[in-house]
């Protein structure tokens, strides 16, 4: 498991809602199709792709499950961890280390997520195509990075909405 999100201060009802929330809203991209929900304890899960997708879409997926469309009183803890495939230019980096990407507690914005790498240097990533790196660490990096164990498979998640093919491709 090289991709993965981890939803804490949540429970099996609402990550159910709001995951199946999220595969529907991309269900146009492989990358949904299917998500895997492991139960880590009663409140905290693990989102594995067995389709990866690319890092942008990564970044908007954890932000999503922070901030899901229409559920204003929920407040997960939400990060996730991306290893590193190919150059990353605007993050220092190694292929093969990880990044951990998270939504920052004091985000007002709504529209970015922060993404920490190894050697501790935190990085702004803006959905505006924008990234300036970050004074400071919110994050202990090396307890977000873990190795996932054999938890146990909760749910298996596929898209119930099917995108409809534009009329000139048949």
């Amino acid at each position: 498991m090289t991709n993965y999100i981890i939803v804490n201060n949540s429970s099996e009802e609402m990550i159910e809602a709001y995951t199946m929330d999220l595969a529907n809203l991309h269900a146009e991209s492989e990358s949904v199709n299917p998500i895997l929900i492991y139960k880590i304890n009663p409140t905290s899960f693990l989102l594995e792709f067995p389709n990866p997708p690319d890092f942008e879409r990564f970044c908007v997926l954890v932000n999503y499950m922070r901030y899901p469309n229409s559920f204003h009183a929920y407040e997960p803890v939400v990060f996730g961890v991306w290893e590193i495939k190919e150059s990353m230019p605007y993050v220092e980096s190694n292929i093969g280390e990880k990044l951990v990407v998270y939504v920052s507690k004091h985000d007002k914005e709504y529209d970015n997520v922060s993404i920490e790498n190894a050697q501790g240097k935190t990085y702004l990533y803006s959905f505006n195509g924008t990234i300036k790196e970050l004074k400071g660490s919110e994050v202990d990096f090396s307890a977000h990075v873990i190795q996932p164990v054999s938890y146990t498979l909760y749910k298996k998640i596929t898209p119930t909405y099917k995108p409809k093919k534009p009329w000139w491709k048949f």
